[in-house]
């Protein structure tokens, strides 16, 4: 959830967040059932390189030890 370009992280318990998915969607949730840490982590660095501007994604990437072209 965002809010004037400032990002605002609720959390809930994964196992919550997966029976509201279900509730509301009447489907199993197409990611794992509970995701672990490093899923977590993931969607947090995409959710930042969304909003980045290129010289912070290129710094990122070296980071990551990615060559950037």
């Amino acid at each position: 959830m965002s809010c004037d370009d400032e990002r605002l992280e609720v959390e809930i318990p994964e196992k919550a967040m997966y029976e509201l998915w279900v509730e509301v969607r009447g489907v199993p949730s197409p990611q794992s059932e509970f995701p672990d840490q490093n899923d977590r982590l993931v969607r947090q660095l995409v959710h930042a390189a969304n909003g980045a501007d290129e010289e912070t994604l290129r710094d990122a990437l070296e980071a990551l030890g990615v060559r950037s072209p």
